[in-house]
């Protein structure tokens, strides 16, 4: 470490330390290493990349690395893929924001395919401030290769989910009341609403209203509602059979109610009689409005659910806006009387209702109540503040519609679920049969569609002739209910050509690259192949090297050769006569080259849409036709992955290291299956509805308009993310459930539920076998972190201020890990910064500025005797031991915390007492320094999942380190034989004893650098090199046993002169440090003071020049030196000059 390295603060460290990650592939190494070793499977939620990542993702993120890195160095196989979720609400609102759009009818009217490529452009948004965040925090993950929710192969693997699930008998229509929300159009699912975001308090207008009873006029009854808006739907009054009702007189007014109305203060409250529900079940009323003429509408009917906990007792039932009056409106075949649109605005359904047209339901709250006392059937309206359900996404006020929709059906596994929820281990572990259990015990049915754009299409057609429903699960079904192509198409590449053999780019159509002889011959030698083919048609490329190839065939077959520029090799543009490597050089992933062009040229999109635009006029001018196209490797690889509806990721692995070699026939397969424009296989709207499909019996086939629940994508991302089961049906099935998942406990009714649903559904197993479920992060004062507010520091400025590993201590050792809530705290991220990271850098400066002494000395020189070293020697393996139980029983903090305590015994403790030793010219130096290290190294390597920066600057500077990176070292294994749990005891008991007696040195006024005669302690059980650290770190001449404890604290003309020279001593190695002096510097020392003190200093001369590594001391007048100061001992002063010895 050289003296720039010192100067540098831990977070600029940390900086070069991420580049020698990059530069030095450390992660890729990490695993690569591991590879054919047991696999560790970790499952990471896809985030949206539509915002900035803020503490909840940097906590995510942090847990998510810290656990795959301790797998890794035990030697498991960890790959860890990043992954996008793409799909639904949150893009959605992004786009119609900016398009200023709202609502379906004016996406309609906008263009489905705009507003879907809109939202595509919009996805990835923020992908370089993640990637740069989540590279500072230290985490290692493959951002290169990540998946996203919207690729081609994903979806697919999801229809097949869905399409399995259907199979199952678990999939099935039905129409039920759901929360909705107006902006987004759509219903959502019930543990959507269970999101920690989706409540809100808001104060309402509550009102109660009197129901006049048909049979007995001028007798009421009384319902509350804090809902007016729907009223107008009203179908009935549910009432409790058990419960008793009361009949109150107030006033001229008779009320039926379970609990006393509201009242004016003088009103008297009388009571004329009671009953049970049951006999007011079946009783009639008049309505608000009389929408329904069903005889079984405006009745009184009963109820459990119904109680006295508020209102009145007596429930309003409109069975189209609630759950459970949806329930019982079926039960009693109450008519549904729906009186709001799809976008929650009332319509023009009723003529009734037309004063309330185009108004919304909170809108037309106080319009109702108005139109209530204008009827005489207001009692009361009462402000109340409530928790109100918002949409997550858009925090629009949800209401209760009828939709159609498509459910997975929760109560037919529901068992399975519970069952392979026994077998999760959580953290903590109350949630297995708290919050997560009871989740499961209550789940409703899951409502899979949402009526919405960009998302998933469930694959539902339904057969217009004789109503069949088909599910679709893959490219290939999909092919099969579609058109098949009209032709034959042969594919060829020209011979071998003159370019070809130099290696030279060239599209131009005016180059003169012949074929070569060897090329002519391979086109000759075809004839027999082409033969059997029955070739109708040559159509080829216009550039030399596959004209001459097509004519060569045209001329043994007898057929002219059509020409079309649309089949010409791919444009290089400027690299037009240059060699290959250079071209490919200037892409840096092969998928690159579909977004990437050389200048003046062209990139693979547009090669394959020229090609899609050639294959589809073929279609249109010929019939039943077998046609021969010779052309160039890129553009057959093109118009191959058109035809076979590939995406771009696997387009790219058909190349591997070529497509096609020179000459080589192959006969193109058509799958009509969903494209967009540039001929790349789609599933999104509007392309999945644009080729038709038929049915066995004739039909045509209409898919129904539905998106899947983003929460199915993210819910299949185990088997998706592999594209399974179409590949890698083996690495999948080998390797789920995932040994690892983590996010935060809101996840428990999101990801984690739809995780566990589908595998439980699909494999009948859970989907993780150990979750780790982290808590929220809140502003200092408790409140939600608000960029608005500015409540919380911009985690930047902390990573310059304390250095990323300091919060990543910080969380990972807060009870944020068992799913508390923590007030987020840069006090304590100091905390951290000082006790434990820059101690530990101390630590390594003191080992370097030492480090020397060690070169050259054998292991057996270095072997461990005095008691500090087998002590912290002890207390190494103990944490080691203590640190691995945490991390395999997934107890992170537990694994965390212990290294604080480490570090702070190694430093205040070990390297304390050490440091004389370490001066001293002596092989009990060079084991203390040698035992250091062993410490350090270990060190390094248990704090490296938890502080990845610090254990790599600490690794580096290591002289007996092995390996390129810490990170690419094994976990250490404690050593039993080195743990000696009674010095442990007995070196706790001796600092006690320290800590004590510092305190009556302190309460006496004595500085600790002034030596004492003796300190008397009740313990006579430790042993004699124990009692030796107790005299030097309490500077006392002497340890004596009695019953109490005891320090002399009279100080002798001795003692005094003692202490003026450890003074002494102290300021000169404070003035060499000053001059920058290493520990083998010496220097020259001067005094000028008063002849008492010189007297004390010849006495001790030879003591402080040994302390100093000075080479003389003289006494003598001031003269100039280096280093100069004056020193204040009991009245007395002296002046000291330093200066390097030459």
């Amino acid at each position: 470490m050289d003296e720039r390295e010192k100067k540098k603060t831990l977070p600029e460290l940390e900086e070069e330390i991420v580049k020698f990650w990059e530069d030095n592939k450390i992660f890729e190494k990490s695993v690569e290493q591991r590879k054919g070793k047991k696999r560790f499977v970790f499952y990471d939620g896809p985030p949206f990349a539509t915002g900035l990542p803020h503490y909840g993702h940097i906590l995510s993120s942090t847990v998510k690395d810290v656990v795959p890195r301790y797998w890794a160095m035990k030697g498991y196989y960890v790959p860890r893929r990043w992954g996008w979720d793409c799909h639904g609400l949150p893009i959605e609102n992004i786009v119609e924001e900016e398009l200023k759009l709202s609502g379906r009818k004016s996406i309609e009217k906008f263009g489905i395919q705009k507003f879907n490529e809109t939202a595509r452009s919009k996805v990835l948004t923020y992908v370089n401030e993640w990637r740069k965040t989540v590279r500072r925090m230290g985490r290692f993950v493959d951002f290169e290769n990540s998946y996203a929710t919207m690729d081609l192969t994903y979806m697919e693997s999801v229809w097949w989910a869905f399409k399995t699930l259907f199979d199952k008998k678990l999939i099935y229509k039905d129409s039920r009341t759901a929360l909705f929300c107006p902006r987004c159009e759509t219903a959502l699912s019930n543990f959507e609403i269970a999101m920690d975001n989706s409540y809100q308090d808001r104060e309402d207008d509550s009102v109660y209203v009197k129901f006049e009873l048909e049979s007995s006029p001028r007798e009421y009854l009384l319902i509350w509602t804090t809902t007016p808006w729907t009223l107008p739907g009203n179908a009935a009054i549910a009432v409790n059979p058990e419960i008793e009702y009361t009949k109150y007189k107030i006033r001229d007014t008779v009320f039926w109610a379970a609990v006393a109305p509201p009242a004016d203060p003088g009103d008297t409250l009388e009571i004329l009689g009671k009953t049970k529900g049951k006999d007011l079940v079946g009783k009639t009323y008049e309505p608000f409005f009389r929408l329904s003429r069903d005889s079984r509408a405006y009745r009184v009917v009963g109820a459990d659910f119904v109680s006295t906990d508020e209102g009145t007792g007596l429930v309003h039932i409109a069975p189209a806006f609630g759950e459970e009056d949806f329930r019982l409106g079926k039960r009693e075949k109450l008519p549904m009387v729906e009186t709001l649109d799809t976008t929650g605005h009332f319509g023009d359904s009723y003529q009734e209702l037309s004063f309330l047209k185009g108004k919304t339901a909170a809108g037309a709250n106080p319009v109702l109540i108005e139109r209530l006392r204008e009827k005489g059937i207001l009692w009361k309206v009462q402000k109340i503040t409530h928790r109100y359900p918002i949409c997550w996404r858009c925090s629009t006020p949800l209401i209760y519609k009828v939709e159609p929709a498509w459910f997975l059906n929760i109560q037919k596994i529901k068992k399975r679920m519970l069952g392979a929820n026994k077998k999760i281990d959580w953290h903590p572990e109350h949630l297995k049969n708290g919050r997560f259990g009871n989740g499961l015990e209550t789940a409703p049915d899951w409502n899979l569609s949402r009526s919405r754009f960009w998302g998933t299409p469930i694959p539902i057609w339904e057969c217009a002739s004789c109503k069949k429903v088909h599910v679709i699960g893959s490219r290939d079904e999909f092919a099969k209910r579609a058109e098949p192509a009209k032709n034959r198409y042969i594919l060829m590449r020209h011979g071998e050509s003159e370019n070809n053999v130099k290696n030279i780019c060239s599209s131009d159509p005016n180059a003169a690259y012949h074929l070569t002889e060897k090329g002519k011959s391979q086109v000759l030698a075809k004839e027999r192949a082409l033969g059997k083919e029955h070739i109708d048609a040559i159509i080829s490329s216009d550039i030399l090297r596959a004209k001459e190839s097509a004519e060569a065939v045209g001329a043994l077959f007898g057929l002219k050769v059509l020409y079309d520029e649309r089949l010409r090799e791919v444009d290089v543009g400027m690299f037009e006569g240059r060699v290959t490597f250079e071209y490919n050089a200037i892409f840096p992933s092969p998928v690159s080259r579909f977004e990437k062009k050389a200048p003046g040229g062209e990139t693979l999109t547009d090669v394959r849409t020229r090609a899609a635009e050639f294959f589809r006029e073929c279609e249109e001018q010929f019939n039943g036709k077998t046609i021969l196209v010779v052309s160039h490797e890129d553009l057959l690889w093109m118009l191959w992955s058109f035809a076979e509806g590939l995406s771009n990721i696997e387009v790219v692995a058909l190349k591997n290291p070529g497509f096609i070699k020179n000459t080589e026939i192959r006969e193109l397969r058509y799958r009509d299956i969903p494209r967009n424009e540039t001929g790349e296989a789609d599933f999104h709207l509007p392309y999945v509805d644009e080729v038709a499909l038929h049915c066995s019996c004739g039909g045509d086939l209409t898919r129904i308009r539905d998106v899947f629940d983003c929460w199915v994508e993210s819910g299949s991302m185990p088997y998706a993310e592999k594209h399974y089961p179409f590949e890698n049906r083996k690495l999948f099935e080998e390797n789920f459930p995932a040994d690892f998942i983590a996010e935060y406990i809101a996840q428990t009714r999101g990801w984690f539920y739809t995780l566990h649903v589908l595998s439980s559904a699909l494999f009948g197993k859970p989907a993780f076998m150990h979750a780790v479920t982290t808590g929220t992060i809140l502003s200092e004062k408790g409140e939600k972190l608000s960029k608005s507010k500015k409540n919380f520091p911009d985690p930047w400025i902390l990573f310059s201020k304390y250095g990323v590993d300091a919060i990543r201590y910080y969380l990972m050792s807060s009870s944020v890990m068992i799913a508390d809530n923590i007030n987020f705290s840069e006090k304590e991220v100091d905390e951290v910064y000082k006790k434990y990271s820059l101690i530990s850098w101390n630590v390594l400066q003191f080992y370097k500025l030492y480090e020397y002494r060690l070169k050259g000395k054998s292991a057996a020189s270095r072997k461990p005797e005095h008691a500090l070293d087998r002590w912290i020697l002890s207390r190494l393996h103990s944490t080691i031991s203590k640190v691995t139980a945490a991390f395999d029983a997934y107890e992170i903090i537990e694994a965390t915390r212990p290294l604080l305590d480490f570090v702070q015994d190694l430093s205040l403790w070990y390297v304390r007492r050490s440091r004389e030793r370490a001066k001293a010219d002596s092989p009990d130096a060079i084991r203390a320094l040698a035992t250091l290290e062993r410490v350090l190294h270990d060190y390094a390597r248990i704090i490296a999942p938890v502080t990845p920066f610090l254990a790599e600057i600490i690794y580096r500077e290591l002289r007996m380190k092995k390996k390129l990176s810490v990170h690419l070292e094994d976990w250490p294994k404690a050593n039993k034989k080195l743990i000696d749990k009674k010095l442990e005891r007995d070196m706790k008991e001796v600092r006690s004893i320290v800590s004590e007696a510092l305190r009556l040195r302190a309460e006496a006024g004595i500085r600790v650098r002034q030596p004492l005669q003796k300190l008397q302690i009740p313990n006579n059980k430790l042993q004699k090199n124990l009692l030796e650290l107790i005299k030097d770190e309490v500077n006392v001449k002497e340890v004596v046993f009695g019953d109490t404890f005891h320090l002399d604290t009279v100080i002798t003309k001795e003692l005094r002169e003692e202490g003026f020279v450890r003074e002494l001593i102290r300021n000169v190695q404070e003035m060499r440090r000053d001059l920058g002096c290493r520990p083998r510097d010496t220097v020259r020392v001067r005094l000028s003071g008063s002849e008492a003190l010189f007297i004390a200093v010849r006495r001790w001369k030879n003591d402080i020049l040994s302390a100093t590594n000075a080479t003389d001391l003289n006494e003598g007048g001031k003269k100039d030196f280096e280093a100069e100061r004056e020193i204040e001992y009991d009245n007395d002063r002296v002046w000291v000059g330093v200066k390097r010895a030459v």
